[in-house]
């Protein structure tokens, strides 16, 4: 699936460049010194290639290079880009009937948008790949949670490339939603039909399909059929400018570029319809070792995601200078100390706020990131046009976390070196416990906040579980503090999940339980805005009013660490995993 996926994609990449000519289509490829070949390193193996129901993310970004969606966001600008579709989505208040106050999102697929076969690419196929995608026999839960949003689809009969999908009401990320998943050819993946008089509005509709669940046997006759390896190693084939060729288990997975695909008669082409390099090759080698050996032998031509010491060293080293460049481009994800909210303690915002002021954020970066880090004031990140600019990161400023404290009633009554205060009653130690598991990075963070929160009087207790525990802690909101990460994707945020009241509750994804009337009212704001100025500035106020309120600590934004040899021409981008193969050309150097 595409939709906000964050790959966490341990890959190396290795190239085999050779001069040969180019005997079809342009893919904006010189014939005189095409790519011929790139080796991409992963660290394990994808557990099948079939975006709805693969599990992996090191299947993520093969997918994306054989199944296309309509649209995906360009990996440098981050702006939604028509990729099988003419243009974006045209849209249609519904104003009477079935779906009145919902919505038409009207798209036409390009002329030249063929399957591999020549059979064009029509809104049958997107049709089609909704019904897959719904059939609640296929596994495929992670799709049916946003592509239920689509109520239905119109396709023109006298035009099939013309089709509009329909949303039951107006919402910030509806375009996204009906735009941005993998496309599947309906006559590949169905070839005998047998969803062809399924409903997309049925299987869409809860009441119905627990009923079609039950009585309708075409549902489970296709996701037996959808779920084979013939559907998800074998046979994957898709709209985008890469087939796969050979997949042998534990070794490597082969794409080649398509001969006449039909990307390359795109006039104006996009980033995401070229493809320069004739062959890519996925080795699986899980160890990084293994892999920096082979960089340094000449047999990889670039690695991503280098462990930090080992990219330190490297980058220091003139010899590894004069034959490689070192990129490390923002991730799209921030790292950040949670807080339950809901504790009599870290309910109030004055101790939130000693504690953002107690935390040595350089000291954190240096530790656990080798330096390699910047600083963050709130869950927008710096590339995204409606980040606040205004606000600065809150710096140490342990006199300024002792004044908090001490204003809002907290001070050393019992000289034992811990804050107190009476509440209801009862004199309080201001003593605290930080959940982590023996990763190094989590660790590294509780030990320096517990040592920054005791010179105020704040006493800290690290609690170390098993990853399942520390998981059931969460789960059951039984935490205090935690250090975690949120990995974002490069569409508009929706704020409603994490910050909004509502979520609060069991499976909802406010873990923190922030309540706000402010905050709930301007996410209501930002969600329902139809002007882009008038949204930018309610997510203004977010962050301004997540910055007065501290409900979390934000930390800092990771960077990507990536190695690569200076003969190779290479983009980084901020979209894991930090650059697009498709696109890596021969350096002009």
């Amino acid at each position: 699936m595409r939709l906000n996926i964050i790959y966490a994609v341990a890959i190396t990449i290795v190239l085999s460049i050779q001069f040969t000519a180019c005997d079809s289509g342009d893919s904006g490829a010189d014939e005189s010194s095409e790519l011929s070949e790139v080796t991409v390193r992963i660290s394990g193996e994808p557990d099948n290639l079939n975006p709805t129901r693969s599990r992996s993310s090191y299947a993520t970004p093969i997918e994306g290079l054989i199944l296309l969606p309509l649209a995906e966001f360009d990996p440098f600008t981050y702006v939604l880009t028509p990729l099988i579709v003419k243009e974006r989505a045209r849209v249609e208040d519904i104003k009477d009937g079935l779906y009145a106050g919902g919505q038409k999102y009207h798209y036409e697929i390009r002329e030249e948008a063929v399957w591999d076969d020549g059979t064009p690419i029509t809104g049958y196929d997107y049709a089609f790949t909704l019904k897959a995608g719904l059939n609640p026999k296929v596994e495929a839960a992670a799709w049916r949670g946003f592509l239920s949003f689509i109520q239905d689809v119109e396709v023109d009969p006298d035009n099939p490339k013309k089709f509009a999908a329909i949303v039951a009401e107006p919402y910030m990320l509806a375009e996204l939603i009906t735009c941005n998943f993998n496309l599947f050819p309906k006559h590949i993946y169905d070839p005998n039909g047998i969803m062809d008089d399924v409903r997309v509005a049925d299987l869409s509709n809860d009441s119905t399909v627990e009923v079609m669940i039950e009585s309708d046997p075409r549902l489970e006759a296709f996701a037996r059929g959808f779920a084979s390896v013939g559907y998800n190693r074998d046979t994957v084939e898709g709209a985008g400018p890469y087939k796969l060729v050979e997949w042998i288990t534990g070794q490597h997975i082969i794409l080649e570029r398509k001969d006449n695909w039909w990307g390359d008669r795109v006039p104006d082409a996009p980033n995401l319809l070229h493809a320069y390099p004739r062959k890519i090759t996925y080795r699986i080698i899980p160890d990084e070792n293994s892999a920096i050996a082979a960089l340094k032998d000449g047999s990889v031509d670039l690695m991503g995601k280098v462990s930090a010491p080992n990219f330190i060293q490297m980058r220091d080293d003139p010899q590894w200078q004069a034959m490689f460049d070192f990129h490390t481009p923002e991730i799209l994800q921030y790292r950040y100390l949670e807080i339950n909210n809901r504790h009599e303690i870290l309910r109030e915002r004055a101790v939130r706020k000693a504690l953002a002021y107690t935390v040595d954020y350089r000291a954190i970066i240096d530790n656990v990131e080798l330096g390699m880090g910047e600083r963050s004031i709130g869950p927008v990140s710096k590339s995204k046009p409606y980040y606040n600019d205004k606000l600065k990161p809150i710096e140490q400023d342990l006199d300024a976390a002792r004044k908090l404290l001490a204003d809002a009633g907290w001070k050393d009554t019992n000289q034992d070196g811990v804050v107190d205060k009476v509440i209801d009653g009862r004199r309080t130690e201001l003593e605290l416990n930080i959940i982590t598991t023996q990763s190094p990075a989590g660790r590294q963070v509780a030990l320096l906040v517990k040592e920054s929160a005791s010179k105020v009087g704040i006493e800290i207790e690290i609690l170390t579980k098993d990853a399942n525990a520390r998981r059931q802690a969460v789960n059951k909101r039984e935490f205090e503090l935690l250090p975690t990460q949120r990995t974002t994707g490069p569409s508009i945020n929706d704020p409603y999940q994490l910050w909004h009241s509502d979520s609060d509750q069991p499976g909802g994804s406010n873990r923190a339980g922030f309540r706000n009337a402010e905050v709930d009212e301007v996410i209501g704001h930002i969600r329902l805005a139809k002007d882009e100025e008038e949204r930018k500035q309610y997510f203004f106020r977010l962050q301004e009013l997540l910055y007065e309120e501290q409900p979390v600590i934000f930390l800092y934004i990771p960077v990507e660490r990536i190695i690569v040899n200076k003969r190779l021409k290479m983009k980084p981008s901020s979209r894991r995993p930090g650059y697009f193969e498709n696109l890596f050309m021969l350096s002009d150097a």
